[in-house]
């Protein structure tokens, strides 16, 4: 008899995103959908990404500026400043065991027309950043605090502990941009590592107290 052998198998599947009226989009597209022997891929454990490019033939905007795929994380983020659009890259992922073994898929982003995005009184929440210094996603933007009176903004790691408080975000200067200020654990002045973290934003608009929350990731 014969002896049968499995056959490694990875899956890439295309993945769309529209991102919403509430704010920015960060997703991983490994994570999302793909597949490895049958089980979901993960990126950085079986997985990892080997090549992203820019699908030319169906782009209907003029600057990518504000919308990646990084090939380190598997992360697409959209950043506050994108132009209302469709973005298509394509990328192609590799076994991490066996680097021979590969598949191709295409990511689509769908961002819709400003007005859709933030209405006049609202307060959106962009939840990617990538603070390396190359001028894009360097901070964590806010959009509609100049409608506030004040507002405090606290970001907690995945353990809940307090990394990142401030007043007044946005003013003069005053962004997150990765590093902490926390007096918990996290010394002032550390770069925080790569991973999810949770934010509480309270503010008041005309004279009414509102708050979100939610996540944001740092690539």
């Amino acid at each position: 008899t014969v002896e049968e052998v499995d056959i490694p198998v990875i899956v890439a599947e295309d993945d769309a995103f529209e991102i919403s009226g509430a704010g920015g989009l960060s997703e991983n597209v490994v994570d999302a959908n793909d597949r490895f022997n049958g089980s979901p891929a993960v990126f950085g454990d079986t997985v990892t990404i080997t090549d992203v490019i820019v699908a030319p033939e169906d782009v209907t905007i003029d600057s990518y500026n504000f919308v990646s795929l990084d090939p380190d994380t598997g992360i697409v983020t959209v950043g506050p400043d994108a132009i209302a659009g469709e973005y298509v890259f394509d990328y192609t992922i590799c076994s991490i065991a066996d680097t021979g073994l590969c598949d191709d898929a295409r990511v689509t982003v769908i961002v819709p027309g400003n007005a859709e995005i933030l209405t006049e009184d609202s307060v959106a929440v962009f939840n990617g950043i990538s603070p390396n210094g190359d001028g894009l996603n360097d901070f964590l933007v806010i959009q509609g605090l100049e409608d506030t009176e004040n507002n405090t903004l606290r970001i907690y790691n995945r353990w809940g502990v307090l990394v990142y408080e401030t007043s007044q975000y946005g003013e003069s200067g005053n962004f997150f941009r990765g590093i902490s200020n926390g007096r918990v654990t996290i010394q002032e002045e550390d770069n925080l590592p790569s991973g999810t973290y949770f934010y509480v934003l309270e503010f008041t608009i005309s004279g009414d107290s509102d708050s979100k929350a939610g996540y944001i990731y740092i690539n």
